[in-house]
Formats: C-alpha cells, sequence, structure tokens
C-alpha cells in the first residue's frame, strides 16, 4: 500500500482590521522568541507596545499605508508581513514586518510571505524592496538566501533604547 503524505496547504490574504488581534496574538507568539537574548526583555515589551497595540496597528493600515499579508499554514494563523510605499519616485518598497510562528518554520512561509509582498510591490509598480533586520537577528542569513544585500549599517534611538540594525535591499 502506497505511503500517503499530508500536504499543508498554506494560504496567503490581505489583513483587515478584524484581523488587528491576529497579529497581535502573532506577535507575541513570534516576538519573544526571536528577540530574547537579542534585545533586553523591557525593549521587547516596549516595542510591542509601540508597535501591536490596536491603534498602532490601525495607524500603520490607515494612515501610514502598510499593508499586512496573513499566512494560514495547515488552519491555524502561521505568520504574518507588513509592507508600504517608501519613495513613489523611484518605485521603492519598505518591508516593515514578516514574522513566522517558531513552530511552523521551517515550512517556506518565510518565502512564501517575502515572495507575496515582492509579487504585490511588483504589481504597484515596484523596483526595489528595502528593509531593516537587527544586526543579531538569525534572520539575516534568511534574507540573504532570498538576495537580499547588506546596504548600510545604522544605529537607530527607539524611546530609552536603541534598534541596532542592517538596512538590506534587493532589487525586483
Amino acid at each position: 500500500m502506497p505511503t500517503v503524505r499530508k500536504i499543508a496547504l498554506t494560504v496567503i490574504r490581505r489583513a483587515s482590521m478584524a484581523d488587528i488581534p491576529v497579529l497581535q496574538r502573532l506577535a507575541e507568539a513570534t516576538w519573544w522568541v526571536t528577540y530574547r537574548g537579542i534585545i533586553p526583555d523591557e525593549q521587547i515589551r516596549y516595542m510591542l507596545e509601540q508597535m501591536y497595540s490596536p491603534a498602532a496597528l490601525e495607524q500603520q493600515m490607515i494612515v501610514d499605508g502598510h499593508r499586512f499579508l496573513l499566512a494560514r499554514h495547515g488552519g491555524r494563523y502561521a505568520g504574518f508581513a507588513s509592507f508600504s510605499l517608501r519613495d513613489a519616485r523611484s518605485s521603492v518598497f519598505r518591508l516593515h514586518k514578516l514574522y513566522v510562528r517558531p513552530d511552523c518554520q521551517g515550512a517556506g512561509l518565510g518565502r512564501k510571505l517575502l515572495h507575496a509582498v515582492e509579487h504585490a510591490a511588483r504589481l504597484q509598480g515596484g523596483r526595489r524592496i528595502e528593509l531593516n533586520v537587527n544586526r543579531a537577528n538569525p534572520a539575516l542569513h534568511f534574507y540573504e538566501r532570498q538576495g537580499y544585500r547588506i546596504q548600510q549599517v545604522v544605529d537607530i534611538p527607539y524611546g530609552d533604547f536603541w534598534l541596532n540594525d542592517y538596512v538590506m535591499g534587493h532589487n525586483l
């Protein structure tokens, strides 16, 4: 009898205001695992409050023009990304967020989310995507494998903390 393999279906869709609680749960599930040991716990708490409160997410979606994408994998929410047009003159888009639940990593979801962002940017005339990644974040290697290259080293003040990042970019 042949072996039957179960394949988990991944669906990526645009998030709406109604999805804010889902985005908050995913952020909480990913940030602590991603950043603990890289930045202080107080900074993680502060940044989660600043970027993922309902008011902050609403601001990003409505006022700042960030488009959020949600990924479902195996019947549950597994990750998200957000991006926006950074510079209309040069058709540069900015990837603001890309996170996959730790228990769903390794299934290609990060790559699928990134490709969905790149596809949406191309449809809007995008020629390039840029992003920031913490210099100690292992995701740096993920972005490099996807063709992104370090353009700049930056230290950005953020409240009482610092973001020690690489700015990376990739031509579409």
